[in-house]
């Protein structure tokens, strides 16, 4: 999985073993951007990772409102 800062020329990249769960939250969820590389691009420190089917489950909740950036719906395209 890799994370890239939305403002800063800052990447981090993390291994995620099998059925494994992560959380963003604070400055992870509102000022990073994350992917898990497909195919080909799926390495580790060099070494090529074995893939198989992934499943991600996603569950939101509404942002804070000193995270929400933009109009009435806080640029999130939800209404309140």
């Amino acid at each position: 999985m890799s994370l890239r800062h939305s403002a800063r020329p800052l990447d981090v990249a993390a291994l995620l073993p099998r059925r494994s769960l992560y959380i963003m939250t604070g400055v992870a969820r509102y000022q990073f951007t994350h992917a898990v590389a497909g195919g080909a691009a799926s390495a580790w420190r060099g070494a090529a990772v074995r893939r198989a089917r992934r499943v991600a489950v996603i569950t939101r909740s509404q942002p804070r409102p000193e995270d929400r950036q933009g109009g009435d719906e806080g640029g999130y395209g939800g209404k309140r």
